[in-house]
């Protein structure tokens, strides 16, 4: 049943997921650009900034986040280093929009 469902799955087409993805992380990292620094992603729905140098660690950085309700995890939970915050771009662009607002404004901090 398993392999009947994999050639199935190999012939579907899954092309308006990718550009909804693409779309999503344009307009992500249109609105984080001008207030941190990361890699423009090729793949996945995860963007991984670096924190502003006013904070003193991410989790200090996704604190703050969680306390305007926008929900990002530590960069230190993906590798050895707290430099780093992970944001998702699998949610809606309300969502996205205003999650970029709150991150940015802390940034400005």
């Amino acid at each position: 049943m398993a392999q009947a469902a994999t050639l199935i799955a190999l012939d579907t087409d899954v092309s308006h997921h990718r550009d909804s993805y693409a779309k999503k992380r344009d307009l992500i990292c249109s609105l984080l650009a001008p207030s941190f620094e990361f890699v423009r992603p090729t793949g996945g729905f995860y963007v991984f900034p670096k924190i502003p140098p006013h904070f003193a660690s991410a989790a200090d950085f996704c604190d703050a986040a969680a306390g305007q309700r926008v929900l990002v995890i530590p960069g230190n939970v993906f590798s050895g280093q707290d430099t780093h915050f992970r944001i998702s771009y699998a949610t809606t662009d309300v969502k996205l929009r205003r999650g970029c607002e709150v991150l940015c404004h802390l940034a400005s901090r």
